[in-house]
């Protein structure tokens, strides 16, 4: 079974699918790397607006887009942190964002207002499985689960695990064949001497929306833990 008819918009998560590092409070290196150094030439193939969508305070979203602008990576948008808090208080759904957070499920209701796109329409390329069922569970056309596997160490010749993204271009322009709705693409490995390094991003202070936000984390992973205690 296959989608049907070609997507008209491509959403695409920064970490681990589109860059690597940049992310210190995370154990990552500050260093930001390019995980496909032919991007700016195969983003063109796609034929549709592209669209970062992170969980990505808007600050490191603005920086990092930035950073890929510079090495030729054009974008047409960001939904960031900031836009999927916002879009739940405009849509009521609190209820959501204090039992699940910041939900990239959100954005759907934004980006079918700003880009005039209906969400059957739209595929998402993120390395988390339960993102893209969240999504697709609240209408998007389907999701690509980009592989990866992180390097064992910050030495350049380490390896890591990600994907081509001529792979991904070709299913994209064969809708017919594409198995719905989650589709995965065949693996590659890079070493971090491969990969462009196109910025720095070291532990900066919070704003007080991330502080905020990492609050509301901490007391969701309490509620969680205490409610695991309580049913055993």
């Amino acid at each position: 079974m296959g989608l049907g008819k070609t997507p008209r918009l491509l959403l695409l998560d920064l970490d681990c699918v589109t860059l690597y590092g940049g992310n210190p409070r995370d154990g990552l290196p500050p260093e930001v790397y390019l995980l496909h150094p032919d991007l700016p030439d195969t983003l063109a193939q796609f034929g549709a607006p592209v669209v970062l969508l992170t969980h990505r305070s808007r600050e490191d979203a603005d920086y990092l887009n930035r950073c890929l602008q510079a090495h030729g990576v054009v974008v047409q948008g960001i939904v960031s942190a900031r836009e999927l808090f916002l879009s739940a208080l405009r849509q009521g759904k609190i209820r959501l964002l204090v039992n699940k957070g910041l939900s990239k499920s959100l954005a759907l209701d934004w980006l079918e207002r700003r880009y005039d796109c209906k969400r059957t329409d739209m595929v998402l390329i993120d390395d988390r499985a339960e993102n893209l069922q969240e999504l697709c569970d609240n209408g998007m056309q389907a999701g690509i689960l980009a592989p990866f596997v992180a390097p064992d160490s910050f030495d350049q010749q380490a390896e890591l695990t990600t994907f081509q993204f001529a792979d991904v271009v070709a299913q994209w322009h064969a809708p017919q064949a594409w198995p719905t709705p989650i589709f995965t693409p065949p693996t590659c490995t890079r070493t971090l001497a491969e990969l462009p390094l196109i910025g720095s991003l070291s532990s900066a202070k919070l704003s007080y929306f991330e502080q905020g936000r990492q609050l509301i984390k901490s007391l969701r992973r309490w509620q969680q833990r205490l409610f695991r205690s309580s049913v055993q």
